[in-house]
């Protein structure tokens, strides 16, 4: 339906009730009319708001509230249409002015938000300038606005970006306001005979005693959103970090203002479907939140009691086990082991046995006494919802948590419910080639031993809703939320840990979980004094999603987060990549280009410490030591052709077990076939996460490939070996940026290293943390 007819079916669907449109909109117009008044001497950014609830219970469904410092915008949803992003308005929503044939300027909001939202300044000639632009007036029903606009010709500008910044602003006169506000009534009136808003909390009213409440997502959960300059910004370093492995989708809110929700890389690769943002995750512990949610409505119930015995519930549990109560297990200080015996059971189809295996591993002595975070203790509870519902754990939850939440793409794994589409998860391993065998996300078997603890399956905007439905009564009454949010010891509440930290640079409470399972990450984040919601679900579990979501939280507090390299478009063509392969003179060492078959793309790394120095810098006290651990090291490495640990052990930290060394060589001394090693090169020492690193190359014989092997240092001694995930130290994977630029990032200490290559690609020049160097081809 185009436009004019939808405006003409929405007018014709108001007759109904235009009898009671003159009474309010009367009452209404005072109203605005105060407000304009008042504004005329008013300023600051304080909102003026005539909520949903208030408004519902007179058939309107608008919300109506000041977003900025000026004086007038308050006055009424009387708004011209703000400018589309642009460098001078950088806070402007995605809804966008433009301009008909005699040039005037008209609003312009599509029945579906864009993918994309950008400046169509840029992509369209500017309209010829006009002393007085044409400014409109619209009523946004909340979201629905967004879908249903309504506009008709105004005076002038209501706010002082939309249009020349050197123009005066003029508040609207009292009369004007009055003459509109019926207007701005009928819209609202139209907007409920159009049709009620999706069913679920939208329709409850929201009690919140320690901060704001969330506003409601966007109706349509399919539509992209991408608002105000930080949304931007956000959805630049996501696009960008889609080449450095990153795939799902993400929801960001601060205040009143849905920032982002957007999905990026691919649902499906076999099939190269793009991410949307109706894909349904398995969230992995986030399930946590949900289960401590349920326990607490059946107490609300006087089903369960939080500090009664567990057998109380469970009558199998042996009496020695009294100490432990739903509360302790809960907040994870029940004393069960987070890695309890279950080798002793068949299989994990009845709750009895799993239940028991995990009671088993209590320690008396830890009842309540310390943190420590136990997957089987959730399983536990998992086995009192289900035998305090009297049903089913699946039918258990979605009748106490999933539907009074209004969570309509939310269940359980193995339900096999027809939701949405599933995410296919991807157990990707950091720096390897990205995997192709998928795992769907409803699909996973949910056992005892998974079920309370993992397994939920949704949406980033259900993710909201349970956000927002944890703020209302339609879960939990308000003495169970504040005894879901009440911390223990390791900063754990009820199912979420509760936390204080910068965001940027102030100190603010955050209630947060995140998830991983095979295939899947997940992060949720809940600023509950602002309010504010940043939740990220990735259908890989190469850890991407958490390096992300610190970045993510810089940027929506205002903050800058340097943006990872932008891979060329269209791509450098492989005959250019093949092109700089090779290796590179600089000092006594080399830089190695080649073309990585586990990552499919071009990597860089050092060999010999001048070239380490010349891409990743050690702190001096480090520096001075290398020499003394390349010498270890060798001795060490050496002597496990001979299968010999005396040398691993005289230079073992003592933290290191004592077995370790025979494992290092039987790991190392042969390889698959029997190859023995047969020498060892020291390729350089690098700073690493837990210490500087030295790293060797394993030669074996019988043309066996090699290994390379890292040596982590502490207080100079050896404190573990592990395989290097790269080909040596410094590695890095490279993005072509250009056929001359070619860089390469670290997503943990998010630093860019950028190698410049002539068109001849005889030499090379690297900027990075380490400084400028230039190396030569080698011959």
């Amino acid at each position: 339906m185009n436009a004019p007819a939808r405006t003409a079916s929405m007018s014709s669907g108001t007759s109904g009730i235009a009898p009671l449109a003159a009474p309010m909109s009367s009452a209404f117009a005072a109203i605005c009319g105060g407000i304009s008044a008042s504004n005329r001497a008013a300023s600051g950014p304080a909102a003026v708001f005539v909520s949903k609830p208030v408004m519902r219970s007179s058939g309107v469904a608008a919300l109506v509230r000041r977003r900025s410092a000026s004086p007038a915008f308050a006055a009424s949803c009387i708004a011209s249409p703000r400018s589309a992003p642009s460098p001078r308005n950088p806070d402007a929503p995605f809804f966008s002015p433009r301009h008909d044939r005699r040039g005037r300027r008209t609003l312009s909001i599509p029945a579906q938000p864009p993918r994309l939202i950008g400046d169509p300044l840029r992509s369209r000639p500017r309209p010829p300038r006009r002393t007085r632009p044409r400014g409109g007036v619209a009523c946004f029903a909340g979201w629905e606005g967004m879908r249903h606009p309504h506009a008709l010709p105004g005076r002038g500008p209501c706010h002082p970006r939309t249009s020349d910044p050197g123009r005066a602003r003029r508040p609207y006169p009292l009369g004007v306001t009055m003459l509109v506000a019926p207007v701005l009534l009928g819209c609202c009136l139209a907007q409920a005979a159009w049709g009620q808003d999706p069913p679920g909390w939208e329709d409850r009213p929201l009690l919140i005693a320690d901060g704001p409440a969330l506003p409601p997502p966007p109706p349509e959960d399919a539509a992209w959103v991408v608002a105000f300059r930080d949304g931007r910004e956000m959805h630049e370093f996501l696009e960008r970090s889609v080449s450095y492995g990153f795939s799902g989708a993400v929801l960001a809110l601060r205040g009143q203002d849905m920032l982002l929700r957007a999905g990026y890389g691919l649902r499906d690769r076999a099939g190269s479907e793009a991410m949307p943002t109706t894909a349904r995750f398995d969230v992995g512990s986030i399930a946590k939140s949900f289960t401590a949610a349920a326990v607490l409505r059946l107490a609300e119930q006087g089903k369960l009691d939080l500090d009664a015995p567990v057998r109380r519930v469970l009558g199998y549990v042996p009496e020695r086990y009294d100490g432990v109560t739903p509360r302790l297990l809960l907040r994870h200080t029940a004393g069960v082991s987070p890695a309890p015996d279950f080798s002793g059971l068949v299989d994990f189809v009845d709750a009895e046995p799993v239940v028991l295996a995990a009671m088993a591993s209590v320690e008396p002595d830890a009842v309540g006494a310390a943190f420590a975070y136990a997957n089987a203790g959730y399983g536990v509870l998992a086995s009192m919802v289900e035998r305090a519902a009297g049903k089913p754990f699946h039918e258990a939850m979605r009748e106490l948590v999933i539907e009074p939440a209004g969570l309509p793409h939310t269940g359980l794994v193995g339900e096999g419910l027809d939701l949405g589409p599933l995410a296919i998860g991807y157990a990707d391993r950091p720096r390897r080639r990205p995997s192709t065998e998928g795992i769907v996300a409803d699909a996973s078997p949910f056992e005892w031993g998974h079920r309370g603890a993992t397994g939920v399956v949704t949406t980033v905007t259900d993710l909201y809703r349970w956000a927002r439905a944890l703020q209302s009564p339609a879960v939990l009454a308000p003495s169970s939320r504040d005894a879901m949010f009440q911390t223990g010891p390791g900063d754990y509440a009820l199912g979420w840990f509760v936390r204080s930290r910068p965001a940027p640079d102030v100190e603010r409470l955050v209630h947060e979980h995140e998830g991983t399972t095979v295939g899947f990450q997940s992060s949720l984040s809940v600023w509950p004094d602002e309010p504010a919601v940043l939740a990220i679900l990735s259908n890989t579990s190469n850890g991407s999603g958490p390096l992300i979501r610190p970045r993510l939280e810089k940027i929506m507090w205002g903050g800058v987060a340097r943006l990872p390299p932008k891979a060329a478009d269209p791509p450098v063509t492989p005959a250019r990549l093949s092109a700089l392969e090779g290796r590179f003179g600089i000092g006594a060492g080399t830089i190695v280009v080649r073309h990585d078959d586990d990552l499919d793309r071009l990597t860089v790394h050092a060999e010999g410490q001048d070239a380490v120095d010349a891409l990743v810098p050690l702190d001096p006290e480090s520096r001075s030591r290398v020499d003394r651990w390349h010498a270890i090291a060798l001795e060490v490495l050496t002597a496990f052709k001979d299968r010999d640990p005396i040398p691993a052990l005289a230079h073992a930290h003592e933290q290191v077990p004592e077995r370790a060394a025979e494992n290092w060589i039987m790991r190392w001394a042969t390889v698959e076939g029997g190859a023995q090693l047969d020498r060892v090169e020291v390729l350089g020492t690098a700073p690493g996460e837990l210490g500087p690193l030295t790293f060797a190359r394993l030669v074996y014989a019988e043309g066996r490939s090699p290994e390379v092997v890292r040596v982590l240092w502490a207080d100079g001694l050896i404190a573990g070996m592990s395989r290097a995930p790269l080909h040596g130290p410094g590695a890095l994977a490279l993005v072509a940026e250009s056929d001359e630029f070619l860089a390469g990032f670290e997503p943990r200490t998010w630093d860019t290293t950028r190698f410049f290559f002539p068109p001849n690609a005889r030499s090379l020049t690297i900027s990075g943390p380490a400084g400028e160097h230039r190396a030569e081809r080698a011959p």
